[in-house]
């Protein structure tokens, strides 16, 4: 008994050794890579997530990656093609871009938006008064809140698709 104990634990040691050796061998010196790595199997661990994206643009390089499976035991890795809700993350990435913009006096927040447009559109005025990029950073445009009817029919039926069909809309 206790030589069948010794043994398995040696077997148990040595499997761990050859992981632990692909791991080490498949891990990255590239720190952005590492860090995408490392909080994608930190997020993982959260039996709520399948699938995790990354996405990083860094000093004119870009990164992506993709861990888990969209559906749990499917095989299904998500990919580029992979179309995501990011819903209100979105504010957050504006905020941020706009914020930069501003610092580095490329635009301002009381600048009509029609001012970046190529093509001339006159009709995005609210009381007479032009749409600013303030107005949209803090959601007060006077924009209705409705889009137009073809596309809010997407939304009479929300479903998983629901990406899917605006994208292709």
């Amino acid at each position: 008994m206790k030589s069948k104990l010794i043994l398995l634990l040696l077997i148990f040691i040595i499997i761990n050794c050859i992981n632990s050796e692909k791991n080490f061998n498949s891990t990255t010196n590239d720190p952005i890579q590492l860090s995408m790595d490392q909080n994608a199997d930190s997020l993982l661990l959260d039996s709520k997530i399948n699938a995790v994206s990354i996405g990083i643009y860094k000093d004119g390089k870009k990164y992506t990656a993709h861990y888990g499976e969209l559906d749990r035991g499917m095989g299904n890795r998500p990919t580029d093609q992979i179309i995501y809700e990011i819903a209100s993350v979105s504010k957050t990435f504006k905020g941020v871009l706009v914020a930069n913009a501003v610092l580095e006096d490329k635009i301002q927040l009381g600048d009509d938006i029609g001012k970046y447009w190529k093509e001339d559109f006159q009709n995005f005025d609210y009381d007479g008064q032009p749409v600013t990029i303030g107005h949209l950073l803090t959601h007060t445009s006077g924009m209705p809140k409705l889009l137009p009817k073809s596309i809010t029919e997407l939304f009479s039926d929300f479903t998983e698709s629901l990406p899917f069909k605006v994208h292709v809309f």
